[in-house]
């Protein structure tokens, strides 16, 4: 039975290292495209121009791939060692901060869901290769709470279910197995036993 040795993740092509002022970076441009979001706020209606929504939907895009770009970073870093403070608290502060500003632009999603099924397919037509995530989106419109609700369950994920989550994979990340292989007895993380019981025989 052949047993791969893990390595650490690289992690160089979302953030090379040092990863500090590059994350900083990242967050200062994801500030400023949801203040322009936020203050395109007052333009957003049922006869908005094909134009100006693609503009908007344009940033909406920008800064969810940057959001995705600083929690794939975090996460992955955590997961490599849950048991490093540094990837915790970094994991930590990037979660709050990526709550605050998803509920700062959370108008933006509502507002399209609302719209009329006149003027949503109007712009939906016009978005080309955004149309099926767009009318993914409306799916959702009968499962959607008012702003400040929702706003207050993304808030309360990150201190609620996220961090149980995460409190879960630091105790069970610290634990080590006993396994008998051919006789002898392995110690063993959770991940690496993973290997054991995921082989096909």
């Amino acid at each position: 039975m052949t047993i791969y040795t893990q390595s650490g993740w690289n992690l160089e092509d979302l953030f090379p290292s040092p990863h500090e002022s590059a994350i900083q970076s990242h967050q200062d441009e994801l500030d400023e495209l949801v203040c322009e979001l936020e203050n395109a706020k007052s333009s957003l209606n049922p006869n908005i121009s094909n134009k100006e929504f693609l503009r908007l939907l344009g940033i909406f895009e920008q800064q969810s791939a940057i959001a995705s770009r600083l929690s794939a970073f975090t996460n992955l870093w955590f997961y490599e060692d849950t048991q490093n403070p540094e990837a915790l608290n970094l994991r930590g502060r990037i979660d709050k901060a990526l709550a605050q500003a998803g509920n700062r632009i959370l108008f933006f999603t509502l507002w399209f869901k609302e719209l009329p099924d006149e003027s949503a397919e109007r712009l939906i037509q016009a978005s080309g290769g955004h149309a099926y995530f767009l009318r993914s989106m409306r799916l959702f419109k009968p499962h959607t709470l008012s702003e400040a609700e929702e706003q207050i369950i993304n808030l309360k994920d990150v201190d609620g279910i996220d961090a149980l989550v995460e409190m879960y994979d630091l105790i069970l990340n610290r634990l080590t197995f006993s396994l008998i292989i051919n006789g002898g007895t392995k110690k063993l993380t959770r991940d690496q036993l993973g290997a054991y019981f995921r082989h096909p025989k």
